[in-house]
C-alpha cells in the first residue's frame, strides 16, 4: 500500500515536472518570438532517429508549441504529442529549454 502511493506520488510530481518544463518553453519561445529554425540549436534534442527531420519549433496563437517537421506523413506536431508518443524524454526538453535560453 505505501508502494502504492509512493509511486503515484512521483507519477504526479513527474507530470508536474513536464508542464513545467513545456511552460518554460512556451515562455522561451514567446520571448523569442518567432519560429525558431533547428539549425539554431547547437545540437537537436530528440531521439537520433527522429533529428533529421525535425526543422523547426514555434507557438500557435493559442500558445501551444508545434515542431515543424520533413516527415512524409506529417509536416507538424505539437510538442506535448512527442512526449506523450515517448518520442522524445523530460532531458530532451530540459535540454530544448536550455538551447532556446540562449537565443537572442
Amino acid at each position: 500500500m505505501i508502494t502504492i502511493k509512493a509511486s503515484m506520488l512521483l507519477k504526479e510530481k513527474l507530470r508536474e515536472t513536464e508542464t513545467e518544463i513545456i511552460s518554460a518553453i512556451q515562455k522561451e519561445l514567446s520571448r523569442i518570438g518567432r519560429r525558431v529554425d533547428s539549425k539554431e540549436l547547437e545540437h537537436v534534442p530528440f531521439d537520433a532517429e527522429l533529428e533529421q527531420y525535425i526543422e523547426g519549433l514555434r507557438l500557435d496563437m493559442h500558445g501551444t508549441i508545434w515542431v515543424d517537421t520533413s516527415f512524409e506523413d506529417i509536416t507538424e506536431k505539437r510538442l506535448i504529442d512527442f512526449l506523450s508518443d515517448g518520442e522524445v524524454r523530460l532531458e530532451f526538453l530540459l535540454d530544448l529549454l536550455i538551447l532556446l535560453e540562449k537565443i537572442c
